[in-house]
């Protein structure tokens, strides 16, 4: 079963091997900027298979006007499952509207 949330803290491990397994390209040998990356963002919204970290959607915003999707990654097992569908959903529903 996947269960979706905001989350304001992460493993910067877990964030790794996501980005890792994904596919996405990130600086996965600097484990400070990964680290930073998180701790920096306004917005996360992550998907888990019990504990395991299989989707994120990290994102860049006002809160106001814009917001950027800086990151969206998914595990490459729950790839084409919806799961990134569903993050993008919570994102726009905590947004609202009007940005």
């Amino acid at each position: 079963m996947i269960t979706y949330g905001k989350r304001t803290e992460l493993n910067t491990i877990d964030v790794i091997r996501l980005f890792e397994s994904s596919g996405i390209v990130r600086p996965f040998s600097q484990l400070s900027k990964i680290k930073e990356m998180i701790l920096n963002s306004d917005l996360i919204y992550t998907a888990w298979n019990e504990d395991q970290l299989i989707g994120l959607a990290r994102c860049v915003t006002d809160f106001s006007y814009c917001c950027y999707l800086s990151d969206l990654a998914l595990h490459r097992d729950y790839q084409s499952r919806k799961v990134g569908a569903t993050l993008i959903e919570h994102v726009e529903k905590e947004l609202g509207d009007e940005v």
